[in-house]
């Protein structure tokens, strides 16, 4: 894969917080936040070891940022809190 693929795969990410983020301002949506936060953070942790696997100067903290996840949310979903 190339740098390309790789902020292709973070701007999806990034777009379905905003997509979600705007859906519990509105109220139009049933699934309670933290949950989709939870959701999104798995992804993305499982998502990063994939690509870890493939390309081994994989930027794992750079790609977490250009999805714009905070740390904690990381930390949560790899202690099992998420």
């Amino acid at each position: 894969m190339t740098k390309k693929d790789y902020e292709l795969i973070a701007k999806a990410i990034r777009e379905a917080r905003v997509f979600w983020n705007k859906e519990h301002d509105l109220g139009t949506t049933w699934v309670p936040k933290a949950h989709t936060d939870s959701v999104l953070g798995t992804v993305t942790v499982v998502l990063t070891h994939m690509l870890a696997d493939d390309n081994p100067r994989f930027d794992r903290k750079r790609f977490f940022d250009a999805c714009h996840l905070g740390d904690e949310a990381i930390l949560g979903v790899q202690a099992g809190k998420g």
